[in-house]
């Protein structure tokens, strides 16, 4: 639900998006469903909505419903299309909709997918981004997935108990902890095996303690090096894992910041895997200073789990690359909109914007100084000369471009303000605003 709605009038912000979206000067809007059981094991479907306001592109919570018996993809079809008859709006109109990768979502015949495009043939349906990244950040290979399971018991253990929590809080005290209390780990909660591990190891003196003093087995974990130091690998991994998937949350994030933050993902895993050959493990912060201060255990610590943390990041790289299949293509595709003259012609498959591009090179000059990247300062170049002359102040680009002209001359009579990322997206934009939209409503 979007920050500004309160959870008690969240029926507000759904009839004014309703409203707003009939009012919009662009016709079509995307929409997100995802299907989930709260704690008192309801079926639950949420709708959120994406479409552009008074030229502003918006984000509101669309509808809320109840799943009263079967969570089929038609009985969430049912659900959508009764909210869509009641409210006035047109299945025409939906031009993306992302979902999670159930069947009963994805299924192109009786799943969600099939019943919306038997609608609507030109409707777009993807797996959810943020979906397809937890998918496949799950994957933990053999000692590092033992490693994660004896926390999980020994979290259990402490907190499964209230007398536990309370000895172990008062034990935290007493030991001047800045945390008394360790964290549950559930799997609908994403983000919380980085929060539970990371606990752990701050606590691992006051659990080792209390585990001694209740005789559990797993007390000898904290006195044996090998396993924390997995742990300490853990807990980096988690904390990588955990910031991408934040990128990829957040209001007004588009397909594209999605791709680029996937991409980026995929090449630091390869960039870790090249240090590790190396014996570089200064990409793992928490791993890197227990190593530090275990340093006469060091060869014998980095020899064991090198290979480890090595097949793991290459796991990753191919869980990533199963759940992304599309992920380079995608992104290099996306190009034009964020740079559109730095992309090669038959990147670009629309002739008008080819003509639009050609147009502005011959009349102002400018590409080609984004493509000899010439650093101007602040992004803006001043050129001497009358607005006028058109003449001059293509000679101005031109010296700019062989870099003798001074982009800061104080006898400029006008300054022609080129911010070029901004300035090139701006020319493409004012004659096809649709369809460069579009794409941001994904």
């Amino acid at each position: 639900m979007p920050h500004h709605c309160r959870e008690s009038d969240y029926a507000l912000c759904i009839r004014d998006g309703k409203q707003e979206i009939k009012e919009s000067s662009y016709s079509k809007f995307s929409l997100q469903f995802d299907e989930s059981c709260d704690i008192a094991h309801c079926a639950v479907l949420l709708g959120f909505v994406r479409y552009v306001h008074q030229d502003r592109i918006k984000e509101e919570f669309l509808l809320c419903d109840n799943l009263l018996t079967t969570t089929k993809g038609e009985d969430v079809f049912n659900i959508i299309n009764s909210f869509f008859t009641k409210n006035g709006l047109d299945w025409n109109s939906v031009q993306q909709v992302s979902v999670d990768g159930a069947p009963a979502m994805m299924g192109g015949h009786r799943g969600l997918r099939g019943l919306m495009q038997a609608v609507n043939p030109e409707i777009s349906v993807d797996h959810c981004i943020i979906h397809r990244y937890s998918l496949g950040s799950k994957s933990l290979p053999g000692n590092l997935k033992l490693v994660f399971e004896d926390v999980l018991k020994i979290v259990n253990f402490i907190k499964s108990r209230d007398v536990n929590s309370r000895i172990f809080k008062e034990l935290c005290k007493e030991m001047g902890e800045q945390y008394q209390v360790l964290l549950y780990h559930t799997d609908v909660r994403w983000l919380s095996r980085d929060k539970v591990v990371h606990r752990v190891i701050e606590l691992r003196k006051a659990i080792q303690e209390f585990l001694e003093q209740k005789g559990s087995p797993f007390a000898t974990k904290f006195t044996d090096k090998e396993w924390l130091a997995r742990l300490c690998y853990l807990a980096d991994i988690f904390a990588e894992l955990n910031s991408g998937n934040l990128q990829l949350q957040g209001r007004n994030t588009t397909v594209i910041d999605a791709r680029h933050t996937v991409a980026a993902f995929l090449a630091k895993l390869r960039l870790w895997i090249r240090r590790l050959e190396k014996g570089v493990i200064a990409q793992f912060p928490t791993l890197d200073q227990f190593i530090e201060e275990n340093s006469h255990d060091t060869g014998s610590l980095l020899q064991t789990i090198n290979k480890e943390m090595s097949d793991h990041l290459k796991g990753l790289e191919t869980s990533m690359h199963h759940y992304f299949p599309e992920s380079d293509q995608e992104t290099a595709s996306l190009q034009w909109i964020i740079h559109p003259f730095s992309v090669p012609d038959e990147a670009i498959h629309d002739d008008d914007f080819l003509r639009l591009a050609n147009s502005v090179q011959e009349s102002l000059d400018v590409v080609g100084i984004i493509l000899n990247n010439v650093s101007v300062r602040e992004g803006v170049l001043n050129c001497a000369g009358d607005e006028n002359k058109k003449e001059d102040s293509l000679e101005c680009c031109k010296r700019c471009q062989a870099g003798t002209f001074n982009h800061e001359a104080k006898n400029s009579s006008t300054s022609f303000k080129y911010a070029t990322p901004t300035i090139s997206l701006m020319l493409l934009t004012s004659l096809y605003t649709g369809d460069i939209v579009a794409l941001l409503l994904i």
